[in-house]
């Protein structure tokens, strides 16, 4: 019996290591050899095959895999030279990260008044099952309380909405807040992307038309 990973499961890693445990009637045999195979074609072709080996291990990893859809299956032989039938496993190979892109309706915040300002994110991926999540939103420089200005912004969710405060910060550079999003695909690849909001000093720098 396959122990490790579900059926069908998404993985990324390219050298899966297989587990399994010996089961059989007679408590007195004991695994004596064992043989594991791979094929991405529904077995028209077995493309990695471990032969015959000896030995009573239970686990055997299978090395440079390619990304797509694979079909796995192992089998043990007793200490009478009686061979198991197959035991099968499903896997979804793929080691390519989602695309992530945040896009935030503001770009300035100003004036700046201290006040709470509300910023909408545009999130888009390519893989339509990622999770994506609002990970962090941090200030390029020291802001005093910060951190509790900040106001419905729900970390840890896909959190599209949340308020800034208009705030300038205490030297004369401006400051700017990054909004940092990750998406995490079902085989578990992992993609960051963030976008920026600026609070000015001044707008000194403006013309006036």
């Amino acid at each position: 019996m396959i122990t490790s990973y579900e059926d069908g499961q998404a993985i990324n890693l390219n050298s899966p290591q297989i587990d399994w445990t010996f089961l059989d009637a007679d408590d007195a045999d004991v695994q004596a050899a064992y043989q594991v195979q791979a094929s991405s074609n529904g077995w028209e072709t077995v493309e990695v095959d471990s032969g015959e080996l000896a030995g009573a291990s239970g686990s055997y990893t299978l090395n440079g895999l390619a990304d797509g859809d694979w079909s796995i299956r192992v089998r043990a032989m007793d200490n009478r030279g009686a061979w198991s039938e197959w035991a099968y496993r499903s896997l979804s190979i793929n080691m390519v990260p989602p695309t992530l892109n945040v896009v935030l309706d503001q770009e300035t915040l100003w004036p700046a008044n201290n006040k709470l300002v509300k910023v909408t994110a545009t999130i888009e991926t390519d893989v339509e099952l990622s999770q994506v999540e609002l990970l962090s939103i941090t200030p390029s420089v020291a802001v005093d309380r910060h951190e509790s200005m900040v106001q419905e912004a729900d970390f840890g969710t896909l959190d599209t909405e949340f308020l800034l405060p208009a705030k300038k910060a205490k030297g004369k550079e401006p400051l700017v807040y990054t909004i940092t999003y990750r998406a995490i695909d079902q085989a578990g690849n992992v993609t960051e992307a963030s976008d920026t909001v600026t609070v000015p000093h001044d707008q000194s720098g403006e013309k006036i038309s």
